[in-house]
């Protein structure tokens, strides 16, 4: 007979039956039950594995089907950057062993094999389902927030999706996959696409754009009503033009488009609103035309970014007048040991001394060819026309009709896609890195499954708002929640026992309704 009660934790389970006058032995195994049963519990109303069985090809044969292979990966990457072998030891050694009963073994072939039967219209299709729950469920989005990253590999010989590119680590020695995320304003992931680490945010941004608006149209969703929140590294005439065509814009110019709207003292900025972080934002409004048309912009100021920023320039600029001033005393070295320092040798050091995004500030130049002389100067005017732009974001929009601090936090809010890369990048999470797959296709099902670990992450929180749990601290809270196994081993019974909870897991396992997988063990 299995019974369920709050007893403690396995310790204390041992202690209460080992000083009772009814066990005087016992035998307890100790299992992670939360974030397995939760997830088991959001795959039950997304209807994940239903969908994933719906749109593959695979007959139901004995065992597990590909729904349950891929939902297995999910769990299995959400407790740390498992390889698919790694995921088979995780199961052998989990709570969901006692829950799901098959004839086979698992290895990583099994999970491979059934990671091919997952094509990308599966994928399309799936997400379109699982969005569709959503929607009726009452998540209906309303604005979209668009953002891309890239993760390195340790591939070295792949297909078409590993390449080398502007790595967002810093890692240009490694081939690169690249992945972005449409987003809605409930933080849910509504769509995401893989591609090649050496395509530009810029270039695929009007392939993202066709694929973000026949989704909403295949869910039935009026895009004349949506907003696309996007970066400014996706900024062009032919883009702007073309999202506007079925939806409004709010995105972000650069600085150098909005240069009159810059040199407004800060003095004119009114206030808008107090973000998360207790920082005052305050903004300045104007018509401003970019990309053709005329737009609202927004210039937003942040004054903790501004003082950030303006360390940052500080350093950065005392670090450049050292190594510019280290390099006119080589240049002027007439005596010693060593080769005199030749024009190029000056010319290659001086731009690698000076960063990219400061060379309108800091000049030189290198006069004569068999003994070079260098000198370097700073641009006055460049100067304070960059320190002008310290703390500053230009939001643009086609919506005049909202107001400043709207536009401004719409703008803002896309965050929450950059918060969500993180998260794909936390190995504590669901981490996207390390790659344990070399082919292009099953490249793409892996980034879908951590994408789509994100989506129950996301809903997870959202069925638990009134708790006010980050992500992590949901994580937490959840690895925290455990069942134990007692046998009594002179008469065999097994007892089942969830473990001491505090308030916090207390209220989760209520929520979420954790103890309905418990009457499932027999």
């Amino acid at each position: 007979m299995i019974w369920q009660k709050y007893l403690g934790s396995a310790e204390k389970i041992l202690k209460v039956f080992e000083h009772s006058g009814q066990t005087p032995s016992v035998r307890v195994s100790s299992f992670e039950y939360g974030k397995t049963a939760a997830f088991l519990k959001i795959n039950d109303e997304l209807g994940f594995v239903e969908s994933v069985n719906r749109n593959t090809s695979k007959k139901m044969i004995e065992g597990l089907s590909v729904g349950e292979y891929m939902l297995l990966i999910i769990l299995g990457r959400s407790n740390g950057p498992l390889s698919k072998e790694a995921t088979a030891r995780w199961f052998d050694e989990s709570f969901l062993k006692y829950l799901w009963r098959f004839p086979h073994k698992l290895n990583s072939q099994n999970f491979l094999n059934n990671m091919d039967f997952i094509t990308e219209e599966s994928m399309r299709r799936i997400e379109e389902d699982i969005a569709a729950t959503m929607i009726q469920k009452g998540i209906k989005p309303t604005t979209i927030f668009w953002d891309a990253t890239n993760v390195f590999t340790y591939i070295e010989n792949g297909e078409k999706l590993t390449r080398k590119g502007k790595s967002k680590e810093k890692r240009y020695d490694k081939n690169l996959v690249a992945f972005g995320i449409a987003e809605s304003d409930e933080n849910i992931p509504l769509m995401h696409e893989t591609y090649p680490g050496n395509v530009t945010d810029a270039k695929i941004f009007p392939e993202i754009i066709d694929k973000i608006v026949e989704r909403l149209r295949n869910l039935d969703i009026a895009t004349e009503d949506m907003t696309l929140v996007f970066d400014k590294g996706n900024n062009s005439e032919d883009n702007i033009n073309k999202i506007l065509e079925d939806m409004h814009v709010v995105g972000s110019a650069k600085h150098n488009q909005v240069r009159r709207l810059l040199k407004v003292p800060l003095s004119e900025y009114t206030f808008l609103y107090k973000n998360l972080s207790g920082n005052d934002i305050s903004g300045y409004r104007s018509k401003y035309t970019l990309f053709g048309r005329e737009f609202t912009v927004v210039v937003a100021h942040n004054p903790k970014s501004h003082r950030k920023q303006e360390k940052k320039y500080e350093a950065n600029k005392k670090k450049i007048i050292t190594g510019l001033e280290e390099l006119k005393k080589k240049s002027e070295k007439k005596h010693g040991r060593g080769r005199r320092i030749t024009k190029k040798g000056l010319y290659t050091n001086a731009n690698r001394i000076i960063l990219d995004d400061l060379t309108r500030i800091f000049k030189f130049e290198i006069h004569g060819e068999e003994k070079p002389t260098f000198e370097y100067w700073i641009d006055d005017t460049a100067e304070q026309e960059f320190k002008r732009t310290f703390g500053k974001i230009a939001v643009f929009t086609d919506l005049h009709g909202r107001s400043s601090t709207d536009i401004a936090r719409t703008y803002f809010a896309k965050d929450v896609v950059e918060k969500d890369f993180e998260f794909l990048k936390d190995k504590f999470l669901i981490p996207v890195p390390p790659l344990y797959v070399r082919k292009d296709r099953r490249i793409r099902v892996h980034v879908f499954l951590c994408v789509m670990g994100m989506i129950f992450y996301r809903y997870l929180a959202r069925k638990v708002n009134d708790l006010e749990l980050s992500i992590k601290e949901l994580d937490h809270q959840l690895e925290g929640i455990r069942v134990a196994f007692v046998q009594d081993k002179d008469t065999n019974q097994v007892s089942l026992v969830v473990e001491e909870m505090n308030t916090t897991q207390a209220k989760l396992f209520s929520a979420v309704r954790l103890g309905d997988f418990l009457i499932r063990v027999n």
